[in-house]
């Protein structure tokens, strides 16, 4: 597993051919899109080469798409955090194990 850094923070890990990104929904969710955000330079030079994409939200729920859904479904934008590529939930796979009450 490697490391993946964009302006010296840690943006998630390359994993064989899977980029894996922890998220606080709260903090890192694009609410306008309702979506989650790749930097696109780090999307354009790395993940682009790879097969899926995995977000892990703090809460338990895990989401999947493959690279491809990213280039033609995503959406780019700076919304002050540089440039990033965002895909919508909706897209996106949910592979959670149901809660627990």
């Amino acid at each position: 597993m490697t490391n993946l850094k964009y302006n010296g923070k840690i943006i998630g890990t390359i994993d064989g051919k899977i980029f894996r990104k922890f998220v606080v929904p709260s903090k890192h969710k694009m609410r306008v899109f309702d979506a989650y955000g790749i930097q696109k330079i780090a999307f354009d030079h790395c993940i682009k080469k790879l097969d899926a994409v995995i977000i892990e939200e703090q809460d338990g729920d895990i989401l999947s798409s493959v690279v491809q859904l990213w280039i033609d479904k995503g959406i780019v934008g700076n919304y002050g955090d540089g440039e990033q590529i965002f895909l919508p939930v909706r897209l996106m796979e949910n592979k959670s194990v149901p809660k627990l009450l």
